[in-house]
């Protein structure tokens, strides 16, 4: 899946694909889960809320960006560049051309990182679980009201 928005005036794509753990990985020494869990998990502290709104409904997560912004604001264990190098590997899954993260960041006057983030992430998270996982947990969910 790839996602195009607008930063700065410039358009920037971004792409969630089975390459991103490894891209991750040969620039930042990081096995990504050890980025995804704690981020999920503190994610998912706030969803009760989310969870009243069906954000999970025929196996689909359905993230506005206002809820992921309002969850990340509550993410206190990962460190803002985390999401930075998550941001710029998906942009480097859509385009091998990229430079190292701070050439590519210093080309924006403007980065509103947690904007950003609740456009892209979603993408992310959804390529994480399968259709089916997410399904099952859409059934949990149902059965938990």
């Amino acid at each position: 899946m790839i996602k195009t928005i607008t930063i700065d005036g410039k358009e920037v794509q971004f792409k969630a694909s089975a390459s991103f753990p490894i891209i991750y990985k040969a620039n930042f020494n990081s096995d990504i889960l050890t980025i995804i869990m704690p981020l999920i998990e503190e994610l998912l502290k706030g969803m009760d809320d989310l969870l009243a709104k069906d954000v999970i409904k025929d196996g689909k997560l359905n993230l506005i960006p206002s809820d992921l912004a309002t969850m990340l604001e509550n993410v206190y264990s990962v460190e803002l560049v985390d999401i930075m190098y998550l941001l710029w590997t998906l942009a480097k899954c859509a385009d091998k051309e990229i430079p190292e993260p701070a050439k590519w960041f210093e080309q924006f006057d403007e980065f509103p990182i947690i904007d950003i983030a609740s456009e892209v992430l979603p993408m992310l998270f959804t390529s994480l679980f399968s259709k089916k996982k997410l399904t099952e947990m859409a059934k949990i969910v149902e059965k938990t009201r």
